[in-house]
């Protein structure tokens, strides 16, 4: 999910936020305000995975540099499947791809 959506979904806690910490002139106030919204959206991505997307994850944690073909052999799903769901997994901001071929997976 975008900043944008997010900011626009919580706009009036996140003005609060602001005020409150320009009012106490530190940023505690919006530093928890981002915190919980980050958390939260967090929470929201996990709840629309698929079971598939969840034992892709988990097996991106055990090995970072896993491959697609790979991919398919654990999760049980064919290779453009597993594509498909990493596209999908990158749309969401769950996962990114660091470097080319030669690269790994990171978690976010």
């Amino acid at each position: 999910m975008p900043t944008e959506s997010i900011v626009k979904k919580n706009q009036e806690k996140y003005y609060q936020a602001l005020e409150d910490s320009g009012n106490r002139g530190e940023s505690t106030p919006f530093i928890e305000f981002m915190l919980e919204v980050i958390l939260n959206t967090v929470r929201e991505v996990g709840n629309n995975l698929t079971e598939n997307q969840r034992k892709i994850i988990e097996n991106i944690r055990l090995n970072s540099k896993i491959s697609a073909v790979k991919l398919s052999e654990k999760v049980g799903i064919s290779k453009r499947k597993i594509e498909e769901n990493l596209a999908k997994l990158k749309a969401l901001n769950a996962i990114k791809r660091v470097g080319g071929t030669r690269g790994y997976w990171e978690i976010l």
